[in-house]
């Protein structure tokens, strides 16, 4: 079973930039900015501190990059080491390496 969660906070500069060796695209930025009001969630707002991902991140269960929340479309995978997340000082950082999937290749184009 895949645990999924929905992030509806601000995001700030995802970028398409040059990806590692062996794969020609990286997406990167910020899925979750730290002390910021997230969207209405249904008449409500959320605010994100600082530590709030590191013990999620630190016990290494799998992790999904997805394009539209959809788990039928996935563009990197923590296991596959097409993800990688991080907390630093301004919030959740990503880069993510898709697929020459369509879903990859959809993503690559809608962030350029």
């Amino acid at each position: 079973m895949i645990e999924t969660t929905e992030l509806r906070f601000k995001t700030s500069e995802i970028r398409v930039a040059p990806g590692r060796s062996g794969q020609p695209t990286a997406i990167r930025g910020y899925a979750a900015v730290f002390n910021s009001i997230s969207e209405d969630l249904g008449g409500f707002t959320e605010k994100i501190s600082p530590g709030a991902f590191r013990s999620a991140i630190a016990v290494g269960k799998e992790i999904l990059a997805l394009m539209h929340h959809d788990v039928k479309q996935i563009i990197g995978r923590r296991s596959a080491g097409t993800l990688s997340v991080a907390e630093d000082t301004r919030g959740l950082s990503f880069e993510i390496y898709p697929g020459d999937t369509t879903a990859g290749r959809d993503a690559v184009e809608m962030v350029r």
